[in-house]
């Protein structure tokens, strides 16, 4: 038996392309986690608040629904994620998923939009130093479609008593 020396072949080396490799590689990772941070949803990247909100039953119907925008100047902060039904108290509760909390002083609107769904509109997020907005310290909500034709017909009124008097 002969032994021959065997010599392997390597391939040639470039001299960057192990630093080529490792910028792609950290390219990559990088639009991995962007992807991940774009798609995720809001609660997990920030704190997840529940606030709740009310509407007493004489107002009429407030044109809001669970999925529901929750706004603070025309910015999308939450949405509606429950409602109920308070027997005891003769309100209607809506539960809302937040991305800040909300305390019992604070003030809200719902925003009666006339070709598209209806939107709760935070004024005040309230003060630290009163309790949470909860199913025990709701706040009122004001507005809403009653309110909205209320409003029209207050407007009306105005206009036709304005003429009546200029004839």
């Amino acid at each position: 038996m002969i032994l021959t020396e065997h010599k392997e072949k390597h391939m040639p080396r470039h001299k960057y392309s192990e630093l080529i490799a490792g910028i792609f590689v950290l390219v990559c990772i990088g639009a991995i986690v962007g992807i991940v941070l774009w798609l995720a949803p809001k609660s997990i990247l920030s704190g997840d608040y529940q606030a709740v909100f009310y509407a007493e039953q004489g107002n009429g119907a407030t044109g809001l629904c669970i999925g529901s925008t929750v706004k603070v100047n025309d910015l999308d902060i939450g949405r509606i994620a429950n409602l109920t039904f308070d027997d005891r108290n003769k309100r209607t509760l809506y539960a809302v998923s937040l991305d800040r909390p909300v305390y019992s002083d604070g003030k809200a609107d719902i925003v009666a939009v006339p070709l598209g769904s209806a939107y709760l509109s935070i004024a005040e997020f309230g003060t630290a130093t009163q309790p949470a907005a909860d199913r025990d310290h709701p706040i009122k909500i004001s507005g809403g479609l009653a309110q909205a034709m209320e409003n029209i017909f207050k407007a009306t009124e105005n206009i036709r008593s304005k003429t009546a008097d200029g004839r």
